[in-house]
């Protein structure tokens, strides 16, 4: 058994150096959270034109033909709406994998539902399950 666990914890310590061998991000990691607050208003100044003139008119974006006002050139409404963000910031498949069940109902509830974040989760999940169970039958830990 010593054996065994003794393996096991090598391979671990193999697999962890061969992972952190690897090229390294290109940013530093605190770089890719800072905001460049030009970029964002830059790309929201069209739809603030469109809100103010949604505003204006007491109508909604659906009646008023954008398109004519001149306002739109480079902005898809559409691709705006479909923004999902993953819970917390921490991506759902790793909210199943880490905590199995309770990872799914946190992601279900978070996301309100969302089919494909609540799946993404199920299948760290059962990544998680697969991974164990296949440690635990060539570690020999199941008798039959």
């Amino acid at each position: 058994m010593k054996i065994k666990t003794l393996l096991l914890t090598l391979a671990f310590a193999v697999s962890s150096v061969f992972a952190l061998a690897g090229e390294g991000p290109k940013k530093k990691p605190a770089a890719m959270f800072e905001l460049d607050e030009a970029a964002a208003y830059e790309a929201v100044g069209e739809l603030s034109n469109i809100e103010k003139l949604a505003k204006d008119s007491d109508a909604t974006l659906s009646e008023l033909d954008i398109n004519a006002e001149g306002l739109v050139t480079n902005v898809q409404l559409d691709s705006l709406t479909n923004v999902a963000e993953a819970p917390l910031g921490i991506p759902s498949i790793v909210w199943g994998f880490c905590f199995g069940l309770l990872g799914m109902v946190f992601v279900y509830l978070m996301t309100d539902g969302d089919r494909q974040e609540v799946m993404s989760s199920f299948y760290g999940c059962l990544a998680a399950v697969v991974i164990s169970v296949v440690l635990q039958l060539a570690l020999g830990l199941f008798t039959f």
